[in-house]
């Protein structure tokens, strides 16, 4: 990490007492940027050039780092699967024709899937006792379905291995990649960095909500 994010600079820079004059929106550029490359996430070329141009980051290794990053990351979601328990659900995408007391439209009822998700994040706040879930990974067969949600905001990055696809409100990321293996699973969990070893950790606690019915 140090190879790739020169963190004396990054702590001289945003210190209390720095002697470099920096403005809030800098310090908001510093510790995004840092923060999205540290999640394996892209940034914007403007915010990489910033970072590049006060010693921050070093940008030839930046692609490579993510590129890992996201790897390792898509593995401990798949281990942590298979070795701790994990919150699960269905939901039913033709509810609707099952449900005599509901009198909306197909994109009405879709938004009944918030419910879910929202419950489980629930269920992953109780467990870790520091906030419900951040991340929601679906494959690309699903897309539509989380784009038709009242507060979903596009947001789409093409990344290694993924595409960010936007934010549901601005609690929720939704990531997408064709190394989901089923296809109608949508998983939520809690992602975060630790700051002590600077890298991002999961949570041990997820949920799974299952989508019944979907061909698309």
């Amino acid at each position: 990490m140090e190879k790739i994010i020169n963190v004396e600079r990054m702590r001289s820079m945003l210190g209390k007492d720095s002697p470099a004059k920096v403005s809030d929106f800098e310090i908001y550029l510093i510790q995004e940027g840092i923060k999205q490359i540290l999640l394996g996430n892209n940034i914007s070329g403007a915010m990489l050039k910033f970072l590049e141009d006060i010693d921050v980051i070093k940008v030839d290794l930046i692609n490579t780092y993510i590129k890992d990053v996201s790897i390792e990351n898509q593995k401990k979601i798949k281990d942590s699967l298979k070795n701790h328990d994990y919150f699960k659900s269905n939901w039913d995408y033709s509810g609707l024709m099952n449900n005599a007391n509901f009198f909306g439209t197909q994109k009405d009822w879709n938004q009944t899937l918030i419910k879910e998700i929202n419950e489980i994040s629930s269920a992953i706040h109780e467990k870790t006792f520091n906030g419900g879930a951040n991340l929601i990974i679906i494959n690309p067969k699903l897309e539509p379905i989380l784009e038709d949600l009242e507060y979903f905001h596009d947001n789409y990055q093409e990344c290694n291995g993924y595409c960010k696809v936007g934010m549901l409100g601005r609690r929720y990321s939704i990531i997408s990649t064709f190394n989901i293996a089923e296809k109608d699973e949508i998983i939520l969990c809690r992602k975060e960095i630790n700051e002590e070893i600077e890298e991002t950790i999961f949570k041990e606690h997820y949920g799974i909500i299952k989508v019944l019915n979907y061909k698309n």
